[in-house]
């Protein structure tokens, strides 16, 4: 017989925190926004937080892929063109915002953290790659883009 150890998880939790750091990270640079910071914004305690996210960085790297793929739409019954147009657009608008100092914060952190660095590039950079390979072969598959395009390009 398995017994669970402890409380189980809290959906609300996560979700209250990934919604406080969302807005701190939005709207104050960076390096300015702390974890306690972000558990006080969450209504929740600092070892809930800690339990789920270990620092600040990993917690950012999961609050970049929300946003990313947030703004990202379902390729839908549009253009190629249309689609990529809007998520390109997306992406300079994320970029342009506050979330420019988490990304640049990030990627300096990474330098000299390679589990940091990992983390981001299966977590953010991974994912985001991957959307818009789909997009492509589904472009390619409806005949808007030649099957002899460079992929890798």
């Amino acid at each position: 017989m398995n017994k669970s150890v402890g409380r189980p998880r809290s959906q609300q939790a996560d979700d209250a925190i990934i919604e406080a750091a969302v807005r701190m990270f939005y709207r104050e640079p960076y390096l300015e926004v702390s974890m306690e910071a972000i558990a006080q914004q969450a209504g929740v305690s600092k070892a809930t937080l800690y339990r789920r996210w270990p620092n600040k960085p990993t917690l950012a790297v999961e609050v970049l892929v929300r946003v990313a793929l947030q703004e990202s739409r379902a390729f839908g019954e549009v253009s190629y063109r249309d689609h990529l147009l809007h998520n390109l657009k997306a992406l300079r608008d994320m970029l342009q915002s506050r979330y420019a100092d988490v990304i640049v914060s990030l990627i300096a952190e990474s330098q000299h953290d390679h589990s940091l660095r990992a983390l981001f590039f299966e977590q953010f950079l991974q994912p985001v790659q991957a959307i818009g390979d789909a997009d492509l072969n589904e472009a390619i598959r409806r005949g808007e883009i030649t099957a002899q395009v460079d992929k890798d390009l």
